[in-house]
């Protein structure tokens, strides 16, 4: 991911860590998070996003864990709705 004195491939990062989450790799599952998330080698998908992170999550990564837990639990899922909905007004 951060190798000196090599060129950036992000499709290629993300076939590499792809191949590894399938594989139960809790840190290749986040970086798919990461990646779904920004748009990092592949187009932003949110839903995949979530996915990867919880999976990462359930297999005990605190990076994913902590992602998950702010943006992704349901009772942040709540405060969201409703400050959207008072922002309408």
């Amino acid at each position: 991911r951060d190798g000196v004195g090599v060129n950036i491939n992000l499709p290629k990062a993300f076939h590499l860590y792809h191949k590894s989450a399938l594989k139960n790799y809790p840190p290749a599952q986040y970086q798919l998070g990461m990646a779904f998330r920004h748009g990092l080698g592949v187009r932003a998908n949110y839903e995949l996003a979530r996915y990867w992170f919880r999976k990462s999550a359930r297999n005990r990564y605190a990076n994913a864990q902590e992602i998950f837990r702010r943006y992704y639990s349901k009772k942040q899922q709540i405060r969201q709705y409703q400050f959207r909905t008072i922002a309408r007004y």
